[in-house]
């Protein structure tokens, strides 16, 4: 099926005249990206789709879905997977609305794959407390401050004081 399912990605991403923005958005994308990762696809190709999201997300002002870019010479799965699930745990889709559910398994992926990324740590902290699981929640941010940069420490300390004043008024 993941000849199938890749046969689907590229028959999509690089169709001309849809009229629709389905085959740019970041999101499908990022899907293709994780289907070439699982089937062992080219790693080329993957840094292709990547780069196209980023340049898609953009929109032509240099902001990017994350930080950093990939080696079309130098595969590092691994890495991509993460960037990939983060950017799907972290965007809506153009089409139909985000599952939040979805969304933490992405970014508890990306977590996963990457350990020491502190953006992946705190976006998956936050999608735990938004789901109630706040325990969790506080040892995700302790591991993104543990990474983190002097500014991204900072929120992560709002954050995690936060956490714990919901935790002293239940």
């Amino acid at each position: 099926k993941q000849a199938q399912a890749l046969k689907a990605y590229r028959a999509l991403v690089y169709s001309q005249g849809w009229g629709s923005s389905i085959n740019s958005d970041p999101t499908t994308l990022m899907r293709y990206v994780l289907a070439l990762s699982r089937s062992g696809g080219r790693w080329d190709e993957a840094v292709a789709v990547f780069d196209r999201a980023q340049l898609q997300a953009s929109g032509g002002i240099g902001m990017t879905l994350v930080d950093g870019a990939f080696d079309a010479r130098r595969p590092d799965w691994s890495g991509m997977k993460a960037a990939a699930h983060y950017v799907l745990g972290t965007r809506s889709p153009r089409h139909g609305p985000a599952d939040p559910a979805e969304q933490l398994r992405h970014l508890e992926s990306a977590a996963h794959a990457q350990p020491n990324w502190s953006a992946a740590q705190f976006a998956f902290g936050q999608a735990l407390e938004k789901a109630g699981r706040t325990g969790e929640a506080k040892t995700a941010l302790n591991r993104a401050a543990a990474h983190a940069s002097a500014e991204m420490r900072q929120q992560i300390q709002v954050a995690l004081k936060d956490l714990n004043s919901k935790d002293k008024m239940r």
